[in-house]
């Protein structure tokens, strides 16, 4: 048989994390393999590093049902549950997620802020999780794929020496790095970068949740960037229009500067016009209109809505001083894709 031929085969199993030491546990993270019928590239995709952020779960499940391992060249690995503790317990981070938001809490859990640290980070769950997972996939990947979740309108981003990459992944909504963050911060891209891993990330909308039109968004982002690095045939699946944002692009971040109901009757997604109403807030005491805020140009209706934060902090469009409740983006570029051109850039 000539050495170029390989047996094809999908298997699941579960990734053991070794280590003694990580906060009374021993993780084990779910592992899905596809073992393609040629030699090539691999790719390495992972999704819930933070236990409320589900859709990439159900993408990443998806898109290893959907994928016929005789058409694969090379080799891909899911790991869709990065975090199966604190998606267990409904939190972003385990073994709790009080850091992110009452700051008497000093010590960070976050788990995408560990990867390749070499501080008191490094010896936590999270850092024992990243820490394998880095040593037996991540640095001998050809590429990579970190997906999130946040309340948000869904979007990607990747560096400008990226962009074929990013937009390959078929979002509407991208967003250009001329680098990565500080090494310090102990982020996956960062690392990957470092390592020469061309990598994108991509938040879906919402947390908690499992929204169908994040997970066949996702689905379709991860197929799409293993068809763009030819480990599966055949060309990316795109939108009409991608959007593209430069780190320094023109944003509007809009905040409550007062106690009040926050109405408006827009989605994130949607392009408002110069001089176009976006929100406004009411008095809880006299229902007068105490603040309102009009479009200073067209931007895309980027977040809206009273977020908050936390395990006993509900959605709510009451609001308060200093609160977020819109962000509003100028994109910096417009690619067009037809249905003859795929590959866009």
């Amino acid at each position: 048989m000539p050495s170029s031929i390989r047996k094809a085969e999908k298997t699941r199993s579960l990734l053991d994390i070794p280590a003694r030491d990580t906060q009374g546990a021993r993780p084990q993270l779910p592992l899905l393999k596809i073992r393609g019928s040629k030699p090539g590239p691999l790719a390495v995709f992972m999704a819930c590093q933070h236990g409320r952020e589900l859709n990439g779960i159900a993408a990443l499940a998806r898109a290893f049902d959907e994928i016929d391992a005789d058409k694969v060249r090379g080799d891909i690995v899911f790991l869709p549950v990065m975090n199966p503790l604190a998606v267990r317990m409904r939190q972003q981070d385990y073994p709790f997620e009080d850091a992110r938001y009452r700051r008497a809490v000093e010590s960070s859990w976050n788990m995408n802020r560990t990867w390749r640290v070499e501080d008191e980070r490094r010896t936590s769950y999270a850092g024992r999780v990243t820490e394998h997972v880095w040593r037996e996939f991540v640095q001998h990947a050809d590429v990579a794929l970190d997906l999130h979740g946040w309340a948000g309108l869904s979007w990607a981003w990747s560096l400008r020496k990226h962009t074929g990459l990013l937009l390959s992944f078929g979002l509407p909504w991208n967003q250009l790095h001329d680098k990565p963050p500080a090494p310090e911060r102990g982020m996956l891209e960062t690392a990957a970068v470092a390592a020469g891993v061309p990598i994108v990330t991509a938040e879906f909308m919402p947390q908690n949740k499992v929204s169908p039109e994040s997970v066949s968004l996702a689905s379709r982002g991860a197929l799409n960037l293993l068809r763009h690095t030819g480990i599966l045939p055949g060309k990316p699946e795109l939108p009409p229009e991608q959007y593209i944002f430069n780190e320094r692009h023109v944003e509007y971040i809009v905040k409550s500067p007062c106690e009040g109901l926050l109405v408006h009757d827009l989605r994130a997604g949607r392009f408002v016009e110069r001089g176009e109403h976006v929100l406004s807030i009411r008095s809880l005491d006299t229902m007068e209109t105490v603040f309102s805020f009009k479009a200073r140009r067209r931007s895309l209706v980027f977040s809206i809505g009273g977020i908050q934060w936390g395990e006993d902090m509900l959605e709510s469009d009451v609001v308060a001083p200093g609160q977020l409740t819109a962000i509003l983006k100028v994109p910096s570029r417009t690619v067009k894709n037809s249905p003859q051109r795929h590959d866009a850039v």
